[in-house]
């Protein structure tokens, strides 16, 4: 049974937004440094403290400045003033996170994340913040050129923190769309945006259903999993919560790149008589989409009697077992043989083998157990054994030119 991947009936489960793990997390009360200082340790913040981003890890460089009393008509609350290299301007924010190459801020006046190069930040404040109508109206947010600003994400139960050893598999997912060459002037690029947000989701809800369903071949870790994200009612129903996933218009802080391939590079083989759909980085954070030789993948959530989804339509590829499989390669699950049974991770898409079987299950639950960190999200590197081919009948005629296709044979 497949779990659900709404966030309503979820009461006990808050939501959050979709912002990254750091080495150092600002909030008004405290920062909290996980790497980049000889050790890890958390230091509260005083009223009008001030942290220089290049002496962080020496807190005597810190300093503390008043602020003069201004008249305040609404209520005042403490927040976190970050200014920017070359910036007189406090830009006001709820939260700072620093990775190892970007920041992430939670602006307070707008809901919105920002994103961009750590360097540009030069220092963050601990400042009080009048809530009135003339306070919030003239609030400005004056970010670095080359920064990315976004709408805020929420998700139910959504974190990027890993429950087990494997680290791809996050509490939350976001992936961001890449292009790759020219798409033609007919393509539909936010439907099928919108397509790979449905898809992804249900994609995570089809392996975790997976695992759900065969309880006698996990291990005790994963069993904990799968239990922790299974909310059961008063009145006897459960819903599996798998992890939720959120579609990034910045690329800083998502935890996949999906890539719409329309024939840059050699991602895929330009071979007479082979057709490989997709392809995705193995242990990592990639997927890159065929739509050089595809006319459009489309999310379709269509069994039939058997319970296997359909491959296509008149036009289009079903989006869904594409995924599902492609995933399967991030997590770091290699292509099962086809002369060991039907599976969805065989190396060819085929109707037998739309969703996971045991073997794939036995196979995720192996790979869940790795410890294993992965490619960071856009790292592209492919063995020869990758890709997920179509069915032989679906192979371009050999009439065709190389290069995109509008129907499949």
């Amino acid at each position: 049974m497949l779990g659900a991947t709404a966030t309503c009936g979820v009461h006990a489960q808050a939501l959050s937004g979709a912002m990254p793990s750091g080495m150092m997390v600002f909030t008004p009360e405290e920062v909290r440094i996980e790497a980049g200082c000889s050790s890890p340790r958390v230091e509260r913040l005083a009223d009008g403290v001030v942290i220089p981003i290049a002496t962080i890890c020496d807190p005597s460089t810190w300093k503390t400045v008043s602020s003069p009393t201004v008249a305040c008509k609404g209520r005042t609350i403490d927040v976190l003033g970050v200014r920017f290299r070359g910036s007189e301007v406090i830009v006001v924010a709820e939260s700072l996170t620093l990775t190892e190459r970007y920041f992430h801020v939670r602006l307070l006046t707008s809901l919105e994340d920002a994103h961009g190069p750590l360097a540009q930040v030069d220092e963050v404040s601990r400042i009080h913040w009048c809530t009135d109508e003339a306070s919030a109206t003239t609030a400005q947010v004056v970010l670095p050129p080359d920064s990315c600003r976004e709408a805020r994400q929420f998700a139910a139960a959504f974190d990027y923190r890993t429950p087990l050893s494997n680290r791809i598999l996050t509490n939350g997912f976001s992936f961001y769309v890449r292009m790759a060459g020219e798409p033609p002037a007919h393509f539909d690029v936010p439907g099928a945006s919108d397509d790979l947000r449905s898809s992804f989701g249900t994609a995570l809800t089809i392996w975790m259903s997976a695992l759900q369903d065969n309880d006698d071949l996990l291990t005790p870790a994963v069993r904990a999993f799968v239990a922790g994200r299974t909310y059961k009612s008063t009145g006897g129903y459960s819903m599996l919560l798998p992890p939720q996933v959120v579609r990034l218009s910045c690329p800083h802080a998502a935890t996949f790149i999906v890539e719409f391939n329309f024939g840059a590079g050699d991602t895929f083989p330009t071979t007479l008589g082979t057709l490989m759909l997709a392809r995705a980085r193995l242990e990592g954070r990639t997927i890159a989409l065929n739509l050089r030789d595809v006319d459009c993948f489309r999310n379709m959530l269509r069994f039939d009697n058997s319970k296997r989804l359909a491959l296509r339509d008149d036009r289009c590829v079903n989006l869904l077992p594409v995924l599902t499989h492609e995933l399967g390669h991030a997590f770091g699950m290699d292509h099962i043989p086809e002369s060991a049974g039907t599976a969805l991770m065989n190396s060819q898409l085929s109707e037998r083998g739309t969703v996971p079987t045991r073997l794939d299950v036995a196979a995720f639950v192996a790979t869940l157990a790795r410890s294993i960190t992965g490619a960071a999200p856009g790292a592209l590197e492919f063995r020869a054994s990758e890709g997920l081919l179509a069915p032989k009948d679906w192979v371009p005629s050999p009439s065709r030119s190389l290069g995109r296709v509008s129907a499949l044979k």
